[in-house]
């Protein structure tokens, strides 16, 4: 009969030295404490025979997609515990330099990879599907010979597509059969024999919860693919949307003025620099942006700038005008004697007789989904600038 379930902490014990041994035809086990310490080696058989011996063991519940856990029913031939149902394989790890590692449960992973092929013939199961899903101390009695006492980690499977590929050792498995939840609550109800380990998982409620856990491992896992996805058509759809904004582009011309163009030198506002010149004049801008407005395009930032070179500077640019158009608003703009926003200063006396300044109409397009990007008007306007300065107010 089983004696009881301690359920341990993690496992940060320090991992003591040891040295390979082999039994001609025995599997040396890994002998610990309580705690999951290694205490060295112990056979087999030495470690199930009375006085039980503490090893290291594991328990791996394999569920496949249909969240049906598959269970195998113990060869006559089993020592302990035989002809009895329990859960998908139950072994030992071996006191070997491959089993016994302890971190990130590598060793245990190893041994139920290796176990799951030698009893079911599933060879394929890669290490990192398995999860362990804690580490449990049990004892249970089966006469006065044999037993069990272990420290048994549980190894969950999710979403194992395995059909009809396991091929069954004889010498361990007698049958194996897939049930949820509700069929294996029946199967117990009804008096089928269950190993003493899998009875106490299913009293203290871990088998219950590890089913449960799958129905809302499958609900997120979906919610994750359906995120995913809606993810990347949202990516594509912008990308998409991004291009589509470049290729339905069209060119559009503007066609501005500049009249009454007045300069007067003034007073650097930085005390001991050269005057600057400050232009004036009156602008007539006319645009339609209807074409722009393709189905991406929310909104435009539209603005007139005066591009010229001096002999200090190789490009110089001046914002004299902006506005931004809505879809909403009216897109055909007519400005007619408009006078500059925005103060045409330029840093010394090179306006005056210039003939190489030209107005351009820019703007930036903000579209509904991706980058904003720049376009510029077909069209331009030289302005002449007049050879003497005006004097008095502009």
């Amino acid at each position: 009969m089983s004696k009881f379930l301690k359920i341990l902490k993690p496992n940060f014990s320090k991992q003591i030295r040891y040295f390979s041994r082999s039994v001609q035809n025995e599997d040396i086990c890994i002998k610990v404490s309580e705690s999951d310490e290694i205490l060295g080696s112990i056979g087999k058989v030495e470690c199930h025979k009375q006085p039980l011996s503490l090893h290291r063991a594991f328990s791996v519940f394999l569920f496949n997609d249909e969240n049906k856990l598959l269970l195998q029913k113990r060869s006559l031939n089993k020592v302990t515990f035989p002809g009895v149902w329990s859960n998908t394989c139950c072994s030992h790890p071996l006191y070997n330099d491959s089993e016994i590692k302890e971190k990130d449960n590598k060793g245990i992973k190893m041994a139920a990879c290796r176990r799951m092929g030698q009893e079911l013939g599933l060879w394929n199961i890669p290490e990192d599907k398995f999860e362990v899903a804690g580490r449990f101390l049990y004892k249970a009695v089966m006469d006065d010979v044999w037993g069990e006492f272990e420290l048994d980690y549980s190894l969950i499977l999710r979403n194992i597509n395995i059909s009809n590929k396991y091929k069954l050792n004889r010498d361990e498995v007698d049958k194996v059969m897939f049930v949820n939840f509700i069929e294996l609550q029946n199967m117990i109800q009804s008096g089928e024999k269950f190993s003493p380990w899998f009875m106490l998982f299913n009293r203290h409620g871990f088998i219950k919860k590890w089913f449960e856990d799958l129905t809302m491992h499958n609900i997120w896992a979906r919610f994750n693919n359906v995120l995913a996805f809606t993810l990347t058509v949202l990516a594509a759809s912008t990308f998409l949307a991004f291009v589509s904004s470049h290729i339905l582009a069209k060119s559009t011309v503007a066609t501005l003025n500049a009249r009454n163009v007045r300069v007067k030198n003034i007073p650097s506002r930085i005390p001991g620099t050269p005057n600057n010149d400050f232009a004036h004049m009156e602008l007539d801008i006319e645009v339609d942006l209807s074409d722009v407005f393709n189905w991406n395009v929310k909104e435009l930032f539209v603005y007139l700038v005066a591009d010229y070179k001096t002999k200090k500077n190789a490009f110089n640019q001046v914002t004299l005008w902006d506005q931004v158009v809505l879809r909403s608003d009216r897109v055909v703009i007519n400005e007619k004697d408009l006078y500059p926003e925005y103060y045409f200063f330029d840093d010394g006396s090179n306006l005056l007789k210039h003939d190489n300044v030209s107005l351009t109409l820019n703007w930036e397009v903000i579209p509904n989904a991706g980058f904003m990007f720049h376009e510029r008007a077909k069209g331009t306007h030289r302005i002449q600038f007049p050879s003497s300065y005006t004097v008095g107010r502009l």
